[in-house]
């Protein structure tokens, strides 16, 4: 539970949040995220209270958690197309061939940021089928939710299992997609 928490995350900002096991920092991320219910205080997205907001926080946040869930036979390119194409439909977005090439476009960038671009056409897989590393598939997760519409971007324990050399290159990719989009990371 949290208790007596006030907090202000700016646009283009990354920040990491730290405390020890059991001190409410996934509920504090589940809450921003709509996942969860704040059962007292308010949360607010540019001033606006989130339950006035409620069909839209989806839309606006990306919650990336400790586990990596994937359709494990489709492709990395196929992961993210599947993901953008689904939240363009969310968005309202109609299905034109012009915001086909922008998702396209968007998914080849996403790819080269995150270093996914030599197994972009491997299978994600899972526990029973073989696919990418633990690695690549953490950054499938991390690609999933920027590929969308997303403005504020939610890890939880997000560098789990991973070697200090993928987290800091996450790292460097969250914080560069922080900048240039004026999103914002929570981490």
């Amino acid at each position: 539970r949290l208790h007596d928490v006030s907090v202000t995350f700016p646009a283009g900002t990354s920040t990491l949040i730290l405390a020890p096991p059991g001190h409410g920092k996934t509920s504090m991320l589940q809450v921003i995220a709509g996942i969860i219910s704040a059962t007292s205080g308010q949360v607010l997205y540019n001033g606006k209270e989130a339950k006035d907001m409620e069909a839209r926080v989806n839309r606006i946040t990306g919650y990336v958690g400790q586990d990596d869930v994937h359709m494990p036979q489709l492709t990395v390119r196929e992961t993210f197309m599947f993901a953008a194409e689904n939240a363009n439909v969310s968005a309202g977005l109609p299905d034109t061939e012009v915001v086909r090439k922008y998702t396209e476009e968007r998914v080849e960038l996403l790819l080269r940021v995150l270093g996914l671009t030599n197994c972009a056409d491997t299978i994600v897989g899972n526990d029973v089928i073989r696919g990418v590393s633990g690695g690549e598939k953490r950054r499938v997760s991390i690609g999933e939710q920027l590929v969308t519409n997303a403005r504020v971007i939610l890890l939880d324990q997000y560098s789990t299992g991973l070697d200090a050399s993928t987290t800091i290159d996450i790292t460097r990719s969250l914080t560069a997609w922080a900048h240039i989009t004026g999103g914002t990371v929570i981490a």
